[in-house]
């Protein structure tokens, strides 16, 4: 079950990446204005910032077609990080990255459905950011678990945990 869950994700992100490129030659890049408008990230450049918004700009539009709210995209990125860090917890490394992969996608998606659909809010900010902090901390949580019989290992997740809680502070 481990390695099907890590052959899927880096499947899904193969297939992504191999199809954009394939866009690239043929249509050119994917303009996103939110990319012009705000710029990269530190961790992404352009190029990978317009494949992550040409994958989920469909899905999206998908959400808001069939009625989905960006909550509800947000909660359910709780209930895949909860069960991320139970299965880390548990050892099951593939798992939970697969839990993982897809409370990622949850937290991209639900502002991309919540600015689609018109309805993007504080409150709205408020959940996605608090949902983020209670998704590290199973995930941190459940590896600190795995790890606590292994003294090193196990004090680095914790610090990690520790630097997790420090972002709502430095946002703030």
């Amino acid at each position: 079950m481990d390695l099907a869950g890590s052959l899927f994700v880096f499947t899904v992100i193969a297939c992504a990446s191999f199809s954009y490129a394939w866009r690239l030659a043929t249509l050119g890049r994917f303009r996103s204005a939110r990319v012009d408008r705000e710029g990269t990230s530190v961790l992404l450049g352009t190029p990978a910032m317009e494949l992550v918004h040409w994958v989920l700009d469909p899905i999206g539009d998908a959400c808001v077609a069939s009625g989905v709210s960006a909550n509800a995209v947000t909660w359910s990125a709780l209930v895949f990080g909860l069960g991320a860090g139970v299965s880390l917890g548990l050892g099951h490394f593939g798992v939970a990255a697969l839990l993982t992969a897809f409370a990622g996608l949850g937290d991209a998606l639900d502002g991309v459905v919540a600015r689609k659909s018109a309805c993007a809010s504080d409150a709205g900010e408020l959940l996605d950011a608090s949902v983020d902090r209670y998704v590290e901390f199973a995930f941190l949580a459940g590896l600190a678990f795995h790890l606590r019989h292994q003294g090193p290992a196990l004090l680095l997740a914790l610090g990690a945990l520790a630097g997790s809680f420090m972002v709502s502070y430095a946002t703030a």
